[in-house]
């Protein structure tokens, strides 16, 4: 061997579930020790995955029950202990009902249920070519004429729904998508040993049964794999022709050499093809591969407050009209034309925790369950935020080692660019439990990112940019300053506008707010879901058929104020969604935004969101402040991030400055990505390049101006201005235009500011924003006051001796602060200190480099991409299989976007995620108590690392005459040498789909190692199985192997006929 060759041993195991570790142990005990084991996950167990839950209870995301009693070597390893519960799981007291509310009769119920399991059972089977759910339909057809309460149901309304849910359950049993897709001879190859066969674990789970594997209950020697595991090694490569022996590599890019590999990774991961083999298997076990099924079945796990279904319930049945699966959940995310929450079978009592349900989902809604994050995924409970990674089964990640040479950059385990709502959410959260070497790159001169409050007049304050609390029981933002009474109590749905045109008609409010009531109509209405196109024109289309339902509107319709109606609704909706035109702005995608529930506009008592960041810090009465400071570095501007460099993430900032770290949190705007500031190297992948263009992202802007006293009516909430198309075309020619109109036309209107009485706040959108940004300071000034003149002059006397002097102490009658943006609170803290109470300050969101905007929204563009906040949001792998690049930020959140909420939920989901991945997940959700607030869900499908739940015979498997013992035939290469195995349920002939099938598997191969290795008589002998051997014709009285048994795939026989307890023949 070479110097560099790869590390060698007699035999490496891929895999280390069941068979993987049932091998191993049978192996290590019986004289083969120099094997290792490589597993792709950071645990072991595979599709036994058993999680702490409530206090000291577990559950199993995986294999639950124990199939069968005698015979099956789960039972007879755990009964001795007395792990298994006494009492049969053959629990039948189900409420069934269906989508309409309609409580099924029970004795039809289980009338056509008993009949189903009689076909299933019946003798027939075993000759039935095609799909098991086509047999099924076509014998109960025939079985009604001798049943009259089965030909009753025939005719029933509820025929078809118990049939469609039968072909679920069955699924479920068979690990399938369809039925329709099972094989009904080849269900019948499933043998269940006798006794109960749904046996529960008195307590703990299958968190025991490693336990038992490794000899760890009282009175065992243990058996120790702990330096033979090797966790997080994803294989990729398999080459069986080497020279040197078979050689793996690895996803790390380590290599390991063995005489022989056994492969126990599921058939979900063979059908993928993750693996590469080299040369190819031989055509019977791709053929196998290919032919054998293997589908995805997934729980759901909700625990509530308490319990409230009657105490003798074991669960609900689901049943669906076919109208309700039309018709129902529009608004909800469809799979093959269906809500995918059909694909839930049910919900049913937990045995070890009697407040918690679980649901069984299969087939495609469960992985397209397994990519929704968790609030859009759960209903019953509430989540107070996004952790779309309470996903246990945990995603590989290799880890390269990183040297820091001499002259590296600055080196930390995380960089978070910019300390916005979501960047500071992220880092406090990680600060807090365990994760402290992290620094915050924020290219402006403070924290606070799009929030940016600053003193005002006196001891009141102005927020430039993010100003209400969106909602409330669900908020973050809500729930964490309700406590400290900073939530103002009245809800602030103000609706008393003065609504004045550009040639000073006061319009009809009851006309007006008709015409108002109707859009809000249509943009809440179920149709949006299913537009194509833009919000605007949807609306103008939709408007004018309801024109005729509506005496009120049909007279607007031919009013000379009707476009003047539309014009301004159209500016008002560019506010709400952030974005230029709401030509622009997708109809479908804008019912992606989820309002949480209660008031919508929610105002701070006092000092606006300057109150924030002390209740993301820690910094209220009572609480420990969490200290960023040594770790935030203002006027650091990213300009490049270099992910594939060898010393890890190096991030460059305008300053010339380097840093370096494991992995990168981005923070940014959208508008910053979308205007390409920041050079990523390589280049990002295409999902999220695609994401950047295809999501909206516009310039919102505020004008505030301050008057000597209020000369408005008590109560008037503020002023909507609307232009006749005359007067924009004529109206203040010397005034600077944009898109042929004056730029003050972008001007929606003035409001009242909630804290300072003398104020009015202006918006102002789009194009016409990112102008007014430029204009000099007495330019926007001078303009701003002719329209409120123009617009208002007539019936009030505005003051018109405003101007601005810069830095000059004397005092103005008005003050107008202009903009929602950037500018620095230095300036406008020097200008309160100085005694100037009346003064601009000059904020710039479209044109500052360090945001580019306001917030996002979805365009007709992200429409056209097919793209999505989701896709924005890609964590990036890089060429090592390392998750080194996280997004975070309002852009990137699925439903709450353009929302503080949203930003906060986007950095705590990404930090769950790097706590994941540092494994220090499961603790900080115990600390937080988590497990109440959600959904534990399982990701068998989309987890790489398995692609499914378990196998079945499908039609597939019939029509290429295949089957699991050609799976698991053993592999010959050209030196005539038995190089690869394969272990696993999916090579189980009769006990596929359960743990038992996979331990058997693992210990028949394991016996066909020790017999090639010369060491299985003598094994045979030490667990008193030799003389049954001998009397069952498989060994000789020498122990030799008997004439016609020389091929090693008779010895298959040992196992599959004889192995039972603990590996001895029976």
């Amino acid at each position: 061997w070479s110097s560099d060759a790869p590390e060698k041993h007699k035999l490496i195991i891929i895999g280390a579930g069941a068979a993987g570790i049932a091998a191993a142990t049978k192996l290590v005990t019986n004289g083969i020790e120099d094997l290792i084991i490589l597993e792709a996950e950071d645990r072991l167990g595979g599709r036994i995955h058993n999680i702490p839950y409530e206090g000291d209870t577990f559950v199993d995301l995986g294999a639950q029950w124990v199939h069968g009693q005698d015979g099956n070597v789960v039972y007879e390893l755990a009964k001795p202990f007395g792990l298994i519960a006494d009492e049969c799981d053959n629990s039948s007291n189900y409420y069934s009902v269906n989508s309409s509310g309609v409580t099924f009769n029970r004795e039809v119920d289980m009338a056509l249920f008993d009949a189903i399991d009689a076909i299933l059972d019946g003798e027939e089977i075993v000759v039935q070519n095609g799909s098991i759910g086509d047999y099924v339909q076509q014998r109960l057809k025939l079985d009604m004429a001798n049943s009259s309460l089965l030909s009753q149901l025939q005719f029933s309304p509820t025929y078809e729904q118990v049939i469609e849910f039968f072909g679920k359950l069955q699924n479920v049993n068979d690990g399938s998508d369809s039925w329709f897709e099972t094989s009904a001879r080849g269900a019948s190859e499933f043998y269940g040993t006798e006794g109960c066969f749904y046996n529960l674990w008195k307590k703990g789970g299958y968190g025991n049964f490693f336990k038992l594997l490794l000899n760890q209950m009282p009175g065992q020697t243990p058996i120790d794999l702990s330096k033979k595991l090797l966790l997080k090694k994803e294989v990729t490569k398999i080459n069986w022709e080497d020279p040197k022996g078979v050689v793996v590599t690895c996803a790390d890019g380590t290599q390991y050499s063995a005489d022989r590999i056994l492969i126990t990774v599921s058939l979900g991961v063979l059908k993928s093809n993750l693996i590469t083999f080299v040369p190819p298997l031989p055509p019977k076990n791709l053929n196998a591969i290919k032919g054998l099924a293997f589908g995805t079945i997934d729980k759901i796990f909700i625990r509530f407050p308490k319990k409230w279904w009657p105490e003798d319930y074991q669960g609900f049945h689901f049943f669906w009209t076919q109208q309700d699966e039309q018709t129902l959940f529009k608004d909800m995310a469809h799979v093959d034309g269906k809500p995918w929450v059909w694909g839930i079978v049910g919900f049913y009592t937990d045995s070890e925790d009697p407040q918690t349900l679980l649901g069984w989902i299969t087939g495609s809604a469960a992985r397209f369950f397994e990519t929704l994050p968790i609030p859009q995924a759960e209903d019953p409970i509430k989540m107070k935020f996004e952790i779309p990674f309470l996903v246990p089964v945990l995603c590989m990640v290799s880890i390269l080692p990183l040297v820091k040479s001499a002259d590296a950059p600055e080196k930390h385990k995380l960089i978070i660019i910019g300390a916005g709502a979501a960047g500071i959410a992220a880092a406090t959260k990680l600060v807090t439990n365990g994760i402290e070497d992290l620094i915050i790159l924020e290219a402006e001169d403070r924290l606070g990112g799009r929030i940016h409050n600053i003193p005002y007049e006196g001891d009141t304050f102005v927020d430039l940019g993010a100003q209400w609390v969106h909602g409330q029981d669900g908020n973050v933002v809500y729930e964490l300053a309700k406590p400290f009474g900073l939530i103002a109590d009245e809800c602030d749905n103000s609706s008393n506008y003065y609504s004045v045109n550009s040639s000073g008609v006061t319009f009809n409010r009851e006309v007006d707010m008709a015409l108002f009531d109707a859009i809000d109509a249509i943009l809440d209405g179920e149709e949006i879901v299913v537009q194509n196109g833009s919000i605007g024109e949807y609306v103008q289309q939709r408007l004018k058929l309801d024109m005729a339902n509506s005496s009120l509107l049909s007279q607007l319709q031919f009013s000379p104020t009707y476009e003047q109606v539309i014009e301004f609704f159209g500016k008002i909706q560019n506010v709400n969604d952030g974005s230029d035109s709401w030509f622009e702005t997708s109809a479908r995608g804008a019912s992606e935004f989820y309002g949480t529930e209660g008031c919508f506009y929610n105002l701070w008592k006092k000092g606006g969101y300057g109150n924030f960041f002390k209740l993301l810090l820690n910094q209220m009465p009572g609480q420990t402040p969490i200290d960023l400071s040594k770790k935030l570095l203002l006027k650091k501007e990213v300009t490049k991030i270099n992910w594939e460099d060898p010393k890890g993430v190096v991030v460059t900032c305008a300053d010339g400055t380097q840093y370096s770290a494991d992995r990168i949190l981005i923070t940014v705007s959208l508008g910053v990505l979308k205007s390409n500031l920041i050079t990523f190297v390589p280049p990002l992948p295409p999902k999220n390049l695609n994401a950047i263009k295809g999501l909206a992202f516009g310039t919102i802007d505020k004008i505030f101006i301050r008057f000597p006293k209020k000369w408005w009516p008590e109560d008037y909430q503020g002023f909507h201005f609307f232009w006749t198309q005359h007067d924009e075309q004529t109206l203040f020619k010397d005034m600077a235009h944009v898109d042929g109109k004056p730029w003050v036309w972008g001007i929606v209107g003035f409001y009242t500011d909630s804290e300072d009485p003398q104020t009015l706040l202006g918006w102002i959108t789009g194009s016409t924003a990112r102008f007014f940004e430029t204009l000099p300071i007495p330019q926007a000034e001078a303009d701003t006051l002719k329209l409120l003149r123009h617009f208002l002059g007539s019936n009030y006397t505005i003051p018109d001796s405003v101007r601005y002097l810069r830095n000059a102490p004397e005092k103005h009658k008005a003050v107008i602060i202009i903009g929602a943006g950037a500018a620095g609170l230095t300036a406008a803290t020097e200008l309160a200190n100085s005694g100037v109470d009346d003064f601009h300050l000059r904020s710039t969101w479209g044109t500052n480099p360090h945001f580019r905007g306001a917030y996002s929204s979805r365009g007709v563009a992200t429409e056209r991409l097919n793209t999505s906040a989701k896709e924005l949001g890609s964590a990036v792998v890089n060429d090592a299989r390392r998750l080194v690049l996280f997004f975070a930020g309002e852009a990137t959140s699925e439903h709450q976007y353009s929302t503080v909420n949203g930003a906060v939920e986007s950095g705590w989901r990404e930090a769950y995620r790097i706590l994941k991945l540092e494994g220090l997940l499961a603790a900080v959700l115990k600390k937080e108590g988590a497990y109440d607030k959600a959904h534990l869900r399982s990701t068998w499908g989309t987890n790489p690392h398995f692609r499914g739940a378990y196998s079945s015979r499908g039609v597939a498997t019939e029509r290429l005459n295949t089957s699991a013992k050609e799976l698991g035939s053993a592999v010959v290469n050209d030196a005539r040498r038995l190089v690869i195995f394969f272990a696993g349920e999916a090579t189980s002939e009769h006990q596929y789909s359960t743990v038992n099938g996979a331990v058997e598997s693992g210990w028949r191969e394991a016996y066909r190692i020790l017999k090639l290795e010369g060491l299985l008589a003598a094994v045979l002998k030490k667990e008193g199985a030799y003389d049954k051997a001998v009397d069952a014709g498989l060994l000789k009285t020498d122990g030799a192997v008997k004439e016609g048994l020389a091929k090693i795939d008779d010895l298959v026989k040992v196992a599959d006929g004889l192995v039972k307890t603990g590996g001895v023949l029976k």
